[in-house]
């Protein structure tokens, strides 16, 4: 007697059941063919007892292969997979993987209607230790076979398995031995790469392959390939990711850096390594790459938006002052590292001790034109400087008063004397500014310009 799916009592026993003595008592008083029956989707009793996740499910499985007659096992269902592709995926497959390939060799070169190769399902299910038993079992030719969508095992380990990503036991020692193998047969030089090409994969997700796909020959080739996707380099996937890990995989993949790596920009947008460190706020890698390849890196290129790698970083704002953005404003080559319309976007960003750098670096004329032609809220630069005295833009009182003392009078011969009476949209003067927000070290700085006891009689 069957359900309405074409399933036997013994389907359901293996589905849901979580006793081998029960399932060998029920066995007893079944015909034999109720062992090899399929329901409407070809599934047979070992189907299920292969991929179910209940308590006892393991020794359910291993009677019902005792028990099933070998010529059977070679049965697929509806969707092309045979018992192998089922195993493959399942918590307790191991056992059930090593017999079927030691028993029925051609179950693993079988491709289900996707295309896939049990190893293939293992690598996308992430079973480390399955996988290492199917490639000790199959033939070469399993590595370079491709599912439906082109994916290759190895391919699909590194840019959509789970293999790894699971807390497995022996993820990365599974990862390895694909790579070894792959190389090992040549999967690597006769594959055209659907995606991307290993470097990418080992960048984005599989990093502990990382210096073992670098080490390659073909690693210099692969690090000048776009992705189809977001236009990146392996540089770039480095540069986008803020995380202390990255500094390694920096100097894992150093003998592939060139200097095209360092100064082709990112398809579409055109930022560069440099500018993307800066806007994702890696600075130590930024430093670095300054430190290793300063000679490379173009400081002054500007992305689709007409930003420098100074200006893109600045954008982001900071909690506290950024060293390696001064670092790259002194390596510009330019008068002016901010245009007019990005210094009026920007001046709320800049710290006391940028904003010097900045002011000593522009012609004189600048601020006059900007001052003349229009402030929009009058917002002068040396508004910026008497804002509240702390440690760039952080809430964190500055400790060394004299120090700001000091920067703030090195700004003023680079601003027009009369900055001291232009007033903001408020009508605030920059001596108003200071005052109202406690700045008494920039009042008594201000004190001494000309004209300023004016602006202290001007009415707000």
């Amino acid at each position: 007697m069957t359900d309405e799916n074409g399933q036997n009592a013994l389907h359901a026993l293996a589905a849901y059941g979580n006793s081998a003595a029960a399932m060998e008592a029920l066995l007893t008083r079944m015909p034999p063919s109720a062992l090899t029956a399929t329901s409407t989707a070809g599934i047979t009793p070992l189907f299920l007892a292969a991929r179910s996740v209940t308590k006892g499910a393991r020794e359910q499985a291993l009677l019902l292969l005792e028990k099933t007659p070998k010529e059977s096992l070679g049965a697929r269902n509806v969707h092309g997979a045979n018992l192998l592709h089922s195993v493959a995926t399942s918590a307790q497959g191991l056992d059930l993987a090593q017999y079927l390939a030691a028993v029925h060799g051609e179950c693993l070169v079988q491709q289900d209607v996707q295309g896939r190769t049990p190893l293939h399902r293992a690598v996308a299910h992430g079973k480390p230790e399955t996988v290492l038993t199917l490639m000790g079992a199959s033939p070469p030719a399993v590595l370079s076979m491709c599912d439906s969508d082109g994916w290759c095992p190895l391919e699909l380990a590194l840019f959509r398995g789970r293999l790894i990503t699971m807390f497995a036991s022996r993820p990365d020692i599974a990862m390895e031995k694909l790579i070894e193998l792959s190389i090992e047969y040549g999967v690597l030089e006769k594959k055209e790469w659907k995606m991307t090409t290993p470097l990418h994969g080992a960048l984005s997700r599989a990093k502990g392959s990382i210096a073992q796909i670098s080490r390659l020959p073909q690693a210099k080739e692969w690090a000048l390939v776009p992705c189809p996707t977001t236009g990146l380099l392996p540089t770039h996937y480095i540069a986008c990711q803020w995380n202390l890990g990255r500094r390694l995989e920096l100097a894992t993949i150093a003998d592939t850096i060139t200097p095209a790596c360092l100064t082709t920009p990112v398809v579409g947008s055109k930022e560069t390594v440099l500018h993307l460190c800066l806007v994702y706020r890696n600075d130590q890698l930024a430093a670095e790459l300054l430190d290793a390849y300063e000679r490379y890196l173009d400081v002054d290129a500007s992305d689709n938006e007409g930003d420098t790698a100074f200006v893109a970083g600045l954008k982001q704002g900071s909690a506290r002052p950024r060293p390696v953005l001064s670092r790259v404003l002194q390596m510009s080559k330019t008068d002016c590292p901010l245009t007019v319309r990005q210094w009026r976007e920007l001046r709320e960003e800049v710290d006391m001790g940028l904003l010097l750098e900045i002011c000593e670096r522009y012609p004189r004329n600048f601020f006059h034109t900007i001052a003349e032609e229009d402030w929009l809220d009058g917002l002068t630069p040396l508004h910026c400087a008497c804002r509240t005295l702390k440690k760039g833009n952080s809430f964190e009182p500055c400790d060394d008063v004299d120090l700001y003392q000091q920067q703030l009078q090195h700004l003023l011969p680079s601003l027009p004397h009369w900055f001291v009476a232009v007033k903001d949209h408020r009508g605030y003067t920059p001596i108003h500014t200071a005052v109202s927000n406690g700045n008494l070290p920039a009042v008594e700085v201000l004190l001494d310009i000309p004209g300023a006891e004016e602006a202290v009689m001007e009415v707000v």
